[in-house]
């Protein structure tokens, strides 16, 4: 069976999030390589960085390896993809409505509109993440989705 152009899609999608994700990783693992000259007063910093940093590099090949899943129409990649999409869903609506909820403190009178800013900008991105889950779990659901995954032969379509 064809793959449809929704699937590849998503698959795209999944590359660039997994490419973020592991950018992010090595980023935290650079900090980890730099904290002691940078933060030598925060000993538990290397801690949160390396965790943080496998943390980061397990998600991005989890979601590498699931967007190739998702290619090649694997049955595993369509549930690792709904298990991604109510992640992101929760996530991003949990993020956008702390963005509300959770005072920020005002550092001076000077600060209140980047604290205004950096708010709308978190709320945002989280409200991406939502609709990016729930366009996944509203894809990988459907009846002619599903059975493109019931088949072992893929071609581009």
């Amino acid at each position: 069976m064809k793959r449809s152009g929704g699937v590849t899609s998503v698959a795209v999608v999944q590359f660039v999030g997994s490419i973020f994700t592991l950018l992010m990783a090595i980023g935290h693992l650079v900090g980890f390589a730099m904290s002691d000259r940078f933060a030598p007063n925060l000993p538990f910093i290397k801690d949160v960085l390396i965790i943080g940093g496998c943390f980061y590099l397990a998600l991005g090949s989890l979601g590498t390896a699931t967007a190739i899943g998702v290619l090649a129409l694997k049955r595993w990649a369509r549930i690792s993809t709904l298990i991604f999409a109510w992640i992101l869903i929760v996530i991003g609506v949990l993020g956008a409505l702390s963005m509300f909820a959770v005072p920020m403190p005002v550092l001076g009178p000077s600060t209140q509109h980047i604290i205004v800013i950096a708010k709308i900008i978190v709320a945002v991105v989280s409200g991406i993440l939502a609709v990016i889950g729930g366009w996944w779990a509203w894809l990988f659901t459907r009846a002619n989705v599903r059975e493109q995954f019931k088949t072992a032969t893929v071609s581009a379509k």
